[in-house]
């Protein structure tokens, strides 16, 4: 068939090569991985994720990821536009080497010049890995990458039914503070949450309080009471994250009421989705007081004391740190929002509502008219606090009455979702 040997003079002879072998999270697996400078043999990355990350693929002998540098579609002049053989694997048309006939090096061509042509090297801020496992060596070069910060390019990793274990889990968690990833996707990998001497497990540990994320998705992951009340603590001392998303869990009204706790004395997350859980009523109660007013209890008054001096420090370090900058024109780390004023009403001691709650995501959940109605009430003497600030809610897929949409179109231009 015409055309199908176009590979055969170009790339045929870098059957040698392990980059143009076929990847398998199995054989991969196989390889003791040394990332120590000795073994890496003066290796010096350029800056560009895709062509660092090859080079040490074919270093340290594994494979790459075809869903990290996937490799481009060759067009026949066959009618039919089939794809080419793989690169070092030929067609059954196609004559093979024999494996015995050496290929000399000068016959080779520059490796760079066999990447361009082999993968698609174009350059993004995303790794995106979505339906396939991630080896435990494909991570491991990732990592070994994002934590070179002045060099990697990358902001975010997206790993979707990726399979990543514990282990792998706690290893990118473990490395984020070294980092300048902004955004971390870990959804449909559930692991076990065991929790640590810090009260964390490794869910919570990527919005920990050293982590740079600033928008996590941990959907799908099985996460239940144990794991939120954990996410609970990491996002009351965070001061970077402003999107958590906690979609298809196993939260109840323990961990979801533990969460709306931490939002309030967390000044940062402007967005939240706890959608797909199993939350009742006593969440959406605790979602609007959150967003109206709620009562300084002692508790509340201890916990806002230790995060006035959490917030205090943080804003001294960036007021020092933008006074250190030459160029004050140049972005720079901002200062944290301050925490919701108090007021008496009646003899007792409120705060207000948390004024940059933007979205929240509450679908698919164990919602009734009642709770819906209360929501409303609490809500009414807060309109034109609510109308300044707040974007959005669902309720999406709570077993709801027609009337009930009706009842806050009241809200409007705020979206609520039914």
């Amino acid at each position: 068939m015409k055309g199908r040997n176009r590979t055969n003079t170009a790339m045929g002879n870098h059957e040698e090569y392990n980059i143009m072998k076929i990847w398998s999270a199995a054989s991969n697996e196989l390889v003791n991985l040394d990332l120590t400078p000795k073994a890496l043999g003066g290796f010096k990355p350029v800056g560009q994720f895709k062509a660092d990350y090859l080079k040490l693929c074919e270093l340290v002998k594994i494979v790459p990821h075809p869903s990290i540098t996937p490799r481009k579609r060759h067009n026949t002049d066959d009618s039919r536009q089939e794809e080419s053989p793989s690169p070092g694997y030929l067609s059954s048309s196609s004559k093979r080497r024999d494996p015995k006939q050496s290929v000399s090096r000068a016959s080779i061509p520059n490796i760079a010049s066999l990447l361009e042509e082999v993968f698609n090297m174009t350059e993004t801020p995303l790794l995106k890995v979505r339906n396939t496992q991630v080896d435990m060596p494909t991570l491991q070069l990732v990592i070994y990458l994002v934590t070179q910060p002045d060099l990697c390019n990358l902001t975010t990793l997206d790993f979707y039914n990726a399979g990543l274990s514990f282990t792998q889990i706690s290893m990118l968690a473990e490395a984020l503070p070294t980092t300048r990833l902004q955004k971390l996707s870990i959804d449909y990998s559930p692991v076990q949450e065991s929790v640590d001497s810090k009260g964390q497990t490794i869910f919570a540990a990527i919005i920990g309080e050293d982590s740079p994320i600033r928008a996590a998705s941990l959907r799908g992951n099985q996460i239940t009471d144990r794991g939120a009340v954990a996410i609970a603590n990491a996002i009351s001392k965070n001061t970077r994250c402003v999107t958590v998303n906690l979609f298809d869990n196993e939260i109840t009204d323990v961990g979801g009421t533990a969460i709306v706790d931490s939002l309030k004395i967390n000044t940062t997350v402007n967005s939240i989705s706890l959608s797909n859980n199993r939350l009742g009523p006593a969440t959406l109660v605790a979602f609007g007081e959150l967003l109206t007013r709620y009562e300084l209890t002692p508790a509340v008054a201890e916990a806002r004391a230790e995060a006035v001096n959490r917030i205090n420090l943080f804003n001294k370090h960036v007021a020092e740190i933008r006074k250190k900058q030459k160029d004050q024109t140049l972005p720079g780390p901002q200062p944290l929002p301050e925490l919701p004023e108090v007021e008496q009403v009646e003899g007792t001691t409120y705060v207000k509502g948390r004024p940059n709650l933007f979205v929240v995501n509450l679908g698919a959940n164990h919602f009734d008219d009642e709770s819906a109605q209360g929501l409303f009430r609490m809500m009414i003497p807060h309109k034109v606090q609510l109308l300044s600030s707040f974007k959005a809610m669902s309720l999406a897929g709570n077993k709801l009455s027609p009337n009930i949409k009706s009842m806050f179109q009241e809200f409007q231009p705020i979206q609520f979702l039914f």
